[in-house]
């Protein structure tokens, strides 16, 4: 008879897939902390091996294998608790499944579309918004002794007779110029301070909040209400001007007492 005949169909043995699934976009985050990462892996006739592969700063690539699957499965969810505090501060890691399958004689093997973890010093950070905080606290103490300042000296050459008054003009004019710039260096380091805290992840949303709009509030005193003293002072209404630099120097003070009531309570 006939030996039987068999028809073998040789199948493509193709490469596995790899895919990171969580984190899902860029995090930033601190050395000290573990980021976990779900990840999957398959392949049509097994799996060999898998790992994390990263770079740091696109450095030389490092090479974590992950354990926690039978070997020659055709699927695998897995996630790690990677610990991070190997890498520096302000480190980008760049990092990505690799997964090998068992083929033979050659394994093959995939590589997932990459994840980015940043690392920072959120502490360092913190502690420099605080330091931002008391430098803010003092030149807002500062400005408003520069109001008091010329408020008595507009005040004290509006009751002097014409002559005398004239005599202190170019006086009181400079006084003016030095005050607008302290107000131009307080208004820019405002705006810095709550720029700073809306980066601080430490920072009360709160307080964040009220840093924002006091930054705003001084410079709109310093665009409205000290052109207003500026305008009277060249006008010569050196009462009027004086009047009006007294209600800054109450404005500036209330400022200085938000923002330290502000500090207590982060």
């Amino acid at each position: 008879p006939e030996p039987p005949v068999f028809q073998l169909r040789a199948l493509d043995d193709k490469p596995p897939e790899a895919m990171i699934l969580s984190p899902a976009f860029a995090v930033e985050t601190s050395r000290g902390e573990r980021l976990p990462v779900a990840y999957e892996a398959r392949d049509d006739f097994g799996l060999s091996a898998l790992a994390l592969v990263y770079k740091v700063n696109g450095g030389p690539e490092g090479v974590l294998p992950l354990g926690g699957f039978r070997a020659g499965s055709s699927s695998h969810l897995g996630e790690l608790s990677w610990d991070l505090s190997r890498f520096p501060d302000g480190a980008k890691v760049e990092f990505r499944l690799r997964a090998t399958d068992n083929a033979r004689p050659e394994p093959q093997s995939a590589l997932s579309p990459p994840g980015l973890v940043v690392l920072s010093d959120f502490e360092a950070a913190h502690a420099a918004v605080e330091r931002q905080w008391l430098g803010a606290e003092a030149a807002l103490a500062a400005l408003a002794d520069e109001e008091r300042a010329i408020r008595e000296a507009l005040t004290a050459a509006a009751a002097l007779p014409e002559a005398e008054r004239a005599a202190r003009r170019e006086a009181l004019a400079a006084q003016e110029r030095a005050l607008s710039q302290s107000w131009e260096r307080v208004t820019q380091g405002m705006a810095g301070f709550a720029e700073a805290m809306e980066k601080d992840p430490y920072a009360n949303p709160g307080m964040t909040e009220s840093a924002g709009a006091l930054a705003q509030a001084l410079e709109a005193m310093r665009t409205g209400d000290l052109e207003d003293a500026r305008r009277a002072q060249k006008s010569g209404e050196l009462a009027e001007a004086g009047r009006r630099h007294g209600e800054l120097e109450a404005k500036v003070r209330r400022a200085g007492e938000l923002l330290a009531g502000g500090r207590e309570m982060q």
